[in-house]
């Protein structure tokens, strides 16, 4: 089970694979919590077999993990960075996340670090119709926008580009916010925010470390719902002056083009939506997807009618979908 996860952006290629596995195991060496083998896609490895394998990758991606907490590693090149993030699987306290940044911000290219609840984390950037509605989510209540991937991608998404929590990916770094984050030198340049302005600010706790990097404390524990949405986007909004509210995929809708979903009526009196259907300019874009609204079992229709109008209706099981 995650709980709570921290994510770091480095510089591209600036810390080798090899180097940052071997800081994790000096901390968990630490707070004696080092196993004797860890788990890896290829297997169970020793300490020693792990670090041969990462050094064989390289400044490639790892996914290593013990039985309580596991460290992720790779390159985003097309974004000119790279990430590390580390989950506790059982205790959320084992290892202090102060103790982590510390490890890991003293490399030159660290860039930033922040903390995200797990759930609130999946949920605030999850587009996919369906994964929202297997869990009884009700889709009438987000806003549903044209794709700007083709296929096989959905035709259809929930849009996320307004949620507080979301994480988009930029040049150079990940817009991101967080209850507690952490800011390194070069991170000023990359995202155009001004380093004085936020070590001014007095509607949260922002300390200078004394090694230069920047703390931000802006609730004692990590964000789990929108309630605080107001500081969410006042924090996106000053540390990420230039970006924050021109969402990635905009500048890729120009050659989109709607999908008008052939469907197939069923026994019951559902509608399949077919996998196949063929790229053409026609409206009204028609999608439904099992899930559960009241407590009750049914399928979301959601028509778009053009591309910024769209409406989404909720009909239980045993109705007829012809009206």
């Amino acid at each position: 089970m995650c709980h709570d996860r921290l994510n770091i952006i480095f510089k591209l290629k600036s810390v080798l694979s090899e180097t940052l596995l071997n800081r994790f195991y000096d901390v968990l060496r630490k707070f004696e919590l080092l196993p004797k083998q860890v788990h890896t896609l290829n297997g169970n490895l020793t300490l020693n077999k792990s670090l041969q394998f990462a050094k064989r990758r390289g400044a490639r991606g790892l996914h290593i993990s013990t039985k309580t907490m596991e460290i992720r590693t790779g390159n985003v090149a097309n974004w000119d960075h790279q990430f590390l993030s580390i989950k506790h699987h059982t205790n959320p306290n084992a290892v202090p996340w102060s103790d982590w940044i510390k490890a890991f911000s003293a490399f030159e290219g660290f860039l930033q670090g922040w903390i995200v609840n797990c759930e609130y984390n999946k949920w605030q950037n999850c587009e996919d119709l369906e994964e929202h509605a297997r869990v009884g989510r009700d889709l009438s209540l987000f806003s549903i926008i044209p794709n700007s991937l083709h296929q096989p991608a959905p035709p259809l998404i929930i849009d996320i580009t307004k949620n507080p929590g979301r994480r988009t990916i930029r040049k150079g770094l990940v817009e991101s916010v967080g209850a507690e984050m952490w800011f390194g030198s070069e991170f000023w340049e990359r995202s155009g925010a001004n380093k004085d302005e936020v070590l001014g600010i007095d509607w949260a706790d922002v300390n200078k470390e004394t090694d230069g990097i920047v703390h931000i404390k802006a609730a004692d524990t990590p964000f789990t719902d929108e309630s605080p949405v107001a500081i969410q986007h006042r924090l996106r909004k000053l540390l990420f002056p230039t970006t924050w509210n021109i969402p990635v995929q905009w500048s890729k809708w120009d050659g989109w083009k709607p999908v008008d979903l052939p469907t197939e009526k069923t026994d019951d009196g559902y509608y399949l939506v077919s996998p196949q259907a063929e790229m053409n300019e026609s409206f009204p874009i028609v999608i439904e997807i099992a899930g559960e609204k009241g407590g009750k079992q049914g399928r979301f229709r959601i028509t778009r009618t053009s591309q910024t109008d769209s409406e989404t209706i909720f009909i239980p099981n045993k109705q007829n979908m012809d009206t």
